[in-house]
């Protein structure tokens, strides 16, 4: 009998140290899966903050080069010979103007 109270007892060891086990990986496993939210959570964040930069960035590019091509036709028209533009807008209103009446 002695021998079968031994067995019994190294059995309930056994199982009380698998149990113990289990718990510890459930908590471990409950860690790791808030662990893994946080990060999901702080991944989104950064990619938030990513595109508002983003957007940022590209309407100051798209303004400041607005801003240099603007500056760079307000110095070239002032090159530019009016006199050669206006007869060409001329020849084209004759020319549309023909187009008219032959139509």
């Amino acid at each position: 009998m002695a021998n079968g109270f031994e067995k019994d007892n190294s059995w309930k060891e056994w199982r009380n140290y698998v149990l113990k086990m289990i718990e510890r990986l459930e908590g471990k496993i409950e860690s790791l899966e808030d662990e893994d939210h946080n990060n999901k959570i702080e991944i989104t964040k950064m990619s938030t903050k990513s595109k508002i930069y983003g957007s940022i960035a590209g309407f100051a590019v798209s303004a400041i080069l607005s801003l240099v091509v603007g500056l760079i036709i307000y110095f070239v028209s002032d090159n530019i010979d009016m006199s050669r533009i206006n007869e060409m807008n001329q020849s084209l209103n004759s020319s549309i103007e023909e187009i008219y009446k032959k139509g």
